[in-house]
């Protein structure tokens, strides 16, 4: 489904892929996705909700766009614009595009009628513009950030699991000689 949804982004909704995600029985139905999608964002909204004035909120787009100095001033000190996720840490997985706004080439008109209800609590509380709910006119998904990535991970996911189990095993070898 994915590689289809590559080919041709505008015909096949997202929310067709998120059926077949998560754990348990699936496909889930399109209500099901919806009902997920609106507790988790309903759970986000709450909890920044309750933040007191002592949190900072730093968006995923302030940060791709390098906007820190609110940042700094509230952490005290410069963070490196340029930081990267060690690939050692096996938390990089998670590092794909660095850019914003890609939602636009994956969802169509069907999975904004569906999840902008289930978002438009979470935008509110952080600050997102409630009505920019435009597509690409011209949808472009790469397989580098989709099918390619989605492949990665599996083995990435293997080599953690065996590093996991070896790093241990290796430091008992070295502290025995």
């Amino acid at each position: 489904m994915i590689l289809e949804k590559e080919k041709n982004p505008a015909a096949i909704p997202f929310y067709e892929i998120c059926r077949f995600t998560g754990h348990g029985d699936w496909p889930v139905s399109k209500e099901a996705v919806f009902e997920e999608e609106q507790l988790r964002y309903r759970e986000m909204a709450e909890f920044v909700q309750s933040l007191d004035r002592d949190w900072f909120l730093f968006t995923y787009e302030d940060m791709i766009q390098k906007r820190f100095d609110k940042l700094n001033n509230y952490l005290g000190f410069a963070v490196a614009p340029d930081a990267e996720v060690p690939a050692a840490t096996g938390k990089d997985k998670v590092v794909r595009k660095k850019a914003t706004g890609d939602w636009r080439q994956w969802f169509t008109e069907a999975d904004i009628e569906l999840f902008k209800p289930a978002y438009q609590d979470y935008m509110k509380v952080i600050g997102y513009d409630l009505e920019d709910w435009a597509t690409s006119k011209t949808p472009v998904i790469e397989p580098e950030f989709s099918s390619i990535y989605m492949q990665n991970l599996t083995r990435k996911a293997t080599k953690n699991i065996i590093l996991r189990y070896a790093d241990p095993l290796m430091q008992r070898l070295l502290h025995r000689s």
